[in-house]
């Protein structure tokens, strides 16, 4: 079953599945979780669930496992507010929410553009003593990015530095590129100085958000000097970052 759901062929682990039960050999929770998570990363959140409720129909209890292979089907297909309902399950069940759980439900809102329902999350796995890692904050600092907040995201920041979590590319890249969207340019090369200080290397994507934000505003040289960054790190610029330019 395990090596047909890591070969994404669901069919063939659900016969095997049936084939246990034909046998009257009863599959554990282990078992279900596999064709769950296979079930999730195809896309089929239905499907999932449907065997999620297998799960229970088998007389058997849901693990943290089990339910993170669910949430995180309807977390791909965007249905931010089930999230929330097998969550109310989960913790109705005795099951721990853990650091997983967490990074899913925020990534998810993040995606849709729920800031609030990512910052509430991250809130409440502080509230409740779980340990955040790189992932959640920049689950967290993605939504701020994506909704051009550079307030929130430098915010975001400083409080997972200051909690002992290094920050990598991705997470100055996505505070840079808040500030280029909310037009704060001076603060997207303060966030630069910064990364590099602590030894961060920016990438092309660090650097085309700087070419893009200035050259909007038609300060060429400033655009021109972050165009050559780019080629620096030894990657050739994108043509979205030709055609800003241009």
């Amino acid at each position: 079953i395990n090596a047909c759901a890591k070969a994404g062929d669901i069919d063939r682990a659900e016969c095997w599945l049936k084939k246990m039960q034909e046998a009257s050999i009863q599959g554990d929770t282990i078992t279900y979780s596999t064709i769950i998570t296979a079930c999730a990363r195809a896309g089929q959140h239905f499907r999932a669930e449907r065997w999620f409720q297998a799960l229970h129909e088998a007389g058997l209890e849901g693990d943290t496992i089990s339910y993170n292979s669910v949430i995180s089907a309807f977390a791909r297909a965007g249905k931010v507010e089930k999230l929330e309902e097998l969550q109310a399950r989960m913790r109705a069940a005795g099951v721990v929410c853990d650091t997983v759980t967490h990074n899913i439900v925020i990534n998810a809102c993040a995606k849709v553009g729920k800031l609030d329902a990512a910052e509430r999350a991250l809130q409440e796995m502080h509230d409740q003593g779980i340990k955040s890692d790189v992932i959640t904050y920049n689950s967290v600092i993605n939504a701020c990015s994506r909704a051009g907040d550079y307030g929130k995201a430098e915010t975001w920041l400083e409080r997972m530095i200051s909690s002992g979590i290094r920050p990598n590319t991705i997470t100055y890249t996505s505070v840079i590129s808040a500030c280029v969207k909310g037009g704060a340019l001076s603060r997207g090369e303060h966030w630069v100085s910064r990364m590099e200080e602590t030894g961060v290397q920016g990438n092309r994507v660090t650097f085309s958000c700087l070419v893009s934000g200035f050259a909007k505003q038609g300060d060429l040289d400033r655009a021109g000097y972050w165009y050559q960054r780019i080629r620096d790190v030894g990657s050739v610029p994108t043509t979205g970052v030709f055609n800003a330019v241009i």
